[in-house]
């Protein structure tokens, strides 16, 4: 009878420590592929890379990260990259985490299905008819584990109302009817963040009597673009109210623009754009960006998260669902004093991934991904500690 207590005993320490195993995925050597569609110093992109890296740190994962060169941002440039890349390595990377993007979704999730890859896409907008042709994740690509994107419409939708707001309390015509002059930049026309985030803005100022939309100018992401189109746009319009960029980065060159200007102009136009860039913080200070949108910067990072609670056994699709849609937040006057520093300079903590965890929190039912509370926890942990 001690014989047989004894090994159940046994059995019983070597079914704990196997369970154990199975919940704990730093015991599983896990390598992460993450491919960027920019080139390193895109502000945007960095801060992806760099909360990413310390997700994949804290959650003991070894992360590589590609960038896509320009020349081959296509349909069929990007496919071929990627794919090639990853045939390339000694060992396949066990979760691919990646935007979906340029007509090449189709293609890649195929590439991946075949060399049995999971994957977790981010970033980039999927449309119902996109869904209906590919599937929702886990259908017909099974390895296709999620979907995370910012909810482009609504944060060009914001953005928009936002400024207007801010412009229509400038002019002093809250009570009264007045016009607002607006003028917006774009990315990319083929970019489903530029396109949607315009869906948004024309969602507010097409049915605004007030507002005038005086023209949208894809400007291709890039600053310089913008420096270059200014003195055209200030010498046709130069009573703009407001200047709405679908990127920090058109905001930089909107505000040289307006330095270099030698005219004089019939407003001083505000200026608001998306992506939380660190280089837009100390113009929120200075007045010279109203608001920046943003925090979906974390995406790729949050990605990483959702694999390891997955591999822990927690799987998120029956908490969160398969396809997950973030909501940017405002960084302005208000909130920079608390927030600016710590964006402009972030050092994130092992802690405040594993408590956004839901294998290593069970009381966790659904992910938290909220960016403002997320940067506003860190900050009380440091001045905790």
């Amino acid at each position: 009878m001690k014989i047989i207590l004894l090994l159940l005993l046994v059995l019983g320490v070597q079914n704990a420590v196997f369970a154990d195993e199975q919940a704990t995925p730093k015991n599983v050597p896990l390598n992460a592929l993450l491919f960027i569609h920019a080139d390193p110093g895109f502000p945007f992109y960095d801060s992806t890379v760099l909360y990413a890296k310390s997700a994949a740190q804290a959650l003991n994962i070894k992360l590589q990260v590609e960038y896509i060169p320009k020349r081959l941002r296509d349909r069929f440039g990007v496919t071929q990259f990627k794919s090639s890349f990853i045939d390339s390595l000694t060992t396949p990377p066990d979760i691919v985490i990646s935007p979906l993007a340029f007509g090449a979704e189709e293609k890649f999730l195929t590439i991946l299905a075949e060399r049995k890859i999971p994957f977790i896409s981010f970033n980039t907008y999927l449309s119902n008819t996109d869904f209906a042709r590919l599937g929702k994740p886990r259908e017909r690509f099974p390895l296709w584990l999620a979907h995370l994107a910012p909810n482009d419409d609504l944060a060009g939708a914001m953005l928009a109302s936002d400024l207007i707001t801010r412009a229509t309390r400038i002019k002093q015509c809250e009570q009264r009817a007045c016009n607002i002059n607006l003028f917006a930049f774009t990315g990319l026309k083929y970019t489903s963040a530029s396109s949607h985030r315009v869906d948004g803005l024309l969602s507010i100022t097409e049915p605004n009597k007030q507002v005038t939309l005086l023209n949208t100018v894809d400007a291709q992401w890039s600053q310089n673009v913008v420096r270059g189109f200014m003195p055209t746009v200030l010498s046709r319009h130069n009573d703009v109210d407001v200047f709405w960029a679908a990127s920090d980065i058109m905001a930089f060159g909107i505000i040289e623009g307006l330095k270099a200007y030698d005219k004089k102009l019939q407003t001083n136009p505000i200026i608001g754009s998306i992506d939380w860039s660190p280089d837009s913080i100390d113009l929120i200070r200075q007045q010279q960006l109203s608001v920046s949108y943003g925090g979906h910067f974390m995406e790729a990072g949050w990605a990483l998260l959702m694999y390891f609670d997955y591999l822990a056994g927690h799987d998120f699709a029956g908490h969160t669902g398969t396809i997950l849609s973030t909501q940017m937040a405002a960084m302005d006057q208000d909130n920079i004093a608390q927030i600016g520093d710590f964006l402009a300079a972030p050092n994130w903590s092992e802690s405040q991934f594993k408590k956004l965890s839901m294998s290593l929190n069970p009381a966790n039912k659904r992910y938290h991904f909220n960016p403002l509370d997320i940067v506003k926890a860190q900050i009380a942990e440091n001045v905790a500690n």
